[in-house]
């Protein structure tokens, strides 16, 4: 969607100021201050939006083919798909909002295998020079997991609707908000469900002490989808009816 003049202008203004005086600082000291300063600047997680009763909300983490499942859910339900600041501008990441009715809305999301989420996402960065996190991939797979924001529990972040690290406490509530919602969907069974393949880049094959790596940054994510994989997603046919 198109931005009104005055955000575009800020946007790129704070893309601008964070590119040529903070990328150096984060690379020199291995620090994440532009991706901070992007997501709190430019508010790029959406946690104060509105819930309209009988909209959709489609609960998109990065990395687990969510483009591609929102693009067919604007297809089929067009304006009962929630967009947040839909026409000003619209973001495709937004978390849970926190307290939601589930009688109210209908809810969907993508689960993938944390390991394979996290790793996919280190090789895509490792590919791309200009990205906010290639200094932090440059140094190793546990620098990366230890520093990225979205490489730590995201799951527990998103589902439970908030985004601080008291994982501990987190992941009950978003166990519980996840056992509500309307339709998940492996990610694995994306291509029976859309014209999806998820194969179409190609990493080194992982290895025992990568994946370990992953697991030890990625605790209770790995617990949310055993938790999903075990008791919800038998209750959640391969269609996008919801």
């Amino acid at each position: 969607m198109i931005k009104p003049k005055h955000l575009k202008r800020n946007s790129r203004l704070i893309k601008i100021f964070t590119k040529i005086f903070i990328k150096p600082i984060d690379r020199l000291f291995n620090k994440t201050f532009e991706e901070q300063i992007l997501r709190n600047g430019l508010n790029t997680l959406k946690l104060d939006y509105k819930i309209i009763k009988d909209k959709i909300y489609f609960i998109h983490v990065p990395k687990t083919g969510g483009t591609s499942i929102n693009l067919e859910l604007q297809k089929k339900y067009k304006n009962k798909v929630y967009r947040p600041y839909y026409p000003s501008y619209w973001t495709a990441h937004y978390p849970l909002k926190k307290n939601t009715n589930f009688s109210d809305i209908k809810t969907i999301t993508v689960i993938r295998d944390p390991v394979a989420r996290v790793y996919s996402y280190y090789h895509d960065i490792l590919r791309n020079k200009k990205h906010h996190y290639y200094h932090l991939t440059k140094a190793g797979l546990d620098n990366f997991c230890k520093k990225a924001w979205e490489a730590n529990n995201q799951y527990t972040r998103y589902y439970s609707g908030h985004l601080n690290s008291d994982f501990k406490k987190n992941i009950v509530l978003a166990k519980k908000n996840l056992a509500s919602f309307d339709k998940i969907i492996l990610f694995e069974n994306l291509n029976k469900i859309i014209n999806f393949h998820s194969n179409k880049k190609s990493y080194p094959g992982i290895t025992m002490n990568e994946e370990n790596i992953i697991k030890k940054y990625n605790k209770y994510d790995c617990e949310i989808f055993r938790f999903v994989k075990n008791n919800l997603i038998s209750i959640h046919s391969n269609t996008l009816t919801i």
